[in-house]
């Protein structure tokens, strides 16, 4: 909960929506000449968008919350993060045999084999740092992702309300103007990018 809203009842509301909507395909990539074709695009996960353009920006609105929700889950569990720095060392043979020029405990023998260990251990730590800082950086990044998320949800609800045409619940809803304002979003969006 932040500010007083319920983030976790939304998300659970947009994936109840979009569930129904979508289908489970392999990653794709699109091209703006296959997207003006009206080939259907898909979300990172390899879910297919719903046509519908809000639907579609509350798809991937609730799919980067989860993400966010991953990352916190990770970086507030200071036993998870642990489990996944050795998960990552066993993937990398880090710690399982001494690379070329390392040097192990047990074998050390003069002050100078202590000076190189600890040199390498120092090593090996700041590598980690910069992994976790990685990681963080990462994490700051779906932060500002899901902060524009809410300003453009904020956005369209307070333009739904202002003009009833554009809000579903309104015995005025026009969809198909809806439809057209949603597709000249996404082309501003997508040459904005570009």
């Amino acid at each position: 909960m932040v500010d007083g809203e319920d983030f976790e009842a939304e998300d659970q509301e947009l994936d109840n929506t979009t569930e129904n909507t979508t289908e489970e395909q392999p990653q794709e990539t699109t091209t703006e000449a296959e997207e003006a074709k009206g080939q259907p695009q898909y979300t990172e996960k390899g879910t297919r968008l719903d046509e519908n353009p809000m639907s579609a920006l509350n798809q991937q609105l609730a799919n980067e919350r989860a993400k966010a929700r991953q990352y916190e889950a990770l970086l507030n569990d200071p036993q998870k993060v642990k489990a996944y720095l050795a998960e990552l060392e066993r993937e990398r043979g880090v710690g399982q045999q001494a690379q070329e020029g390392e040097i192990r405990p047990e074998q050390i023998q003069t002050i100078e084999d202590i000076h190189r260990y600890l040199e390498q251990e120092r090593a090996k730590d700041r590598q980690e740092l910069e992994q976790l800082k990685q990681y963080i950086g990462n994490f700051s990044q779906v932060q500002g992702v899901l902060a524009v998320g809410d300003r453009i949800r904020n956005d369209i609800s307070q333009v739904r309300q202002k003009y009833p045409e554009l809000d579903p619940r309104s015995p005025e809803y026009d969809e198909a103007l809806e439809k057209e304002l949603g597709e000249l979003y996404e082309e501003i969006v997508r040459h904005s990018i570009h």
